[in-house]
């Protein structure tokens, strides 16, 4: 279903707060509010790719179902979790996370094997992907363990979410690098 929007402002949030899909309302620091900001700088990261780095069609086609996939991670954390919502919410799956994997898999098969870490560049594209990655992976631990994550609540993240944040801070990178 397409998203009309008619207006990019609403001047709900000039009090510090973002509602979410539930109407409800949270500080502008919260945790989900850092993670919607990862998607969307990761998103344009891989807009700016696909338009500079011209990546062959099946490659273009991978960034795009990602950016697709991004947005629907941020609609998954602006659901907070509920016992049982009246409407099923669009949550990331384990197919997502397998998706991701799975092109990760493909690429990485064509790829020399490596003694080290590489230097980011040797083309536009690999340039821009690698950007793409770094996007991601700084702050993917948000959902991921350790005392940056959410308390398990009403307004928690949803299982799920981290992982394919995870998965995207690799897949740029085997795509960016040099192939065989």
């Amino acid at each position: 279903m397409a998203v009309h929007i008619t207006r990019v402002y609403t001047r709900t949030g000039d009090d510090g707060t973002t509602g979410l899909s539930d109407f409800s309302r949270v500080s502008k620091n919260d945790t989900r509010l850092t993670a919607y900001a990862d998607c969307d700088e990761a998103n344009a990261a891989l807009g700016v790719a696909v338009a500079l780095g011209k990546p062959d069609e099946a490659l273009t086609a991978v960034l795009r179902q990602i950016q697709n996939d991004l947005f629907d991670v941020g609609a998954d954390l602006a659901t907070p979790v509920a016992e049982n919502p009246e409407y099923p919410p669009l949550r990331i799956t384990q197919a997502y996370i397998d998706r991701v994997e799975r092109w990760c898999d493909e690429y990485n098969e064509s790829l020399p094997k490596l003694n080290s870490f590489i230097l980011p560049g040797g083309s536009p594209l690999s340039a821009l992907l690698h950007t793409a990655r770094t996007v991601v992976r700084p702050r993917r631990a948000l959902g991921v363990g350790g005392d940056q994550r959410p308390p398990r609540r009403h307004h928690h993240i949803a299982g799920q979410v981290p992982k394919p944040l995870v998965r995207l801070a690799v897949h740029p990178g085997t795509t960016g690098q040099p192939r065989r």
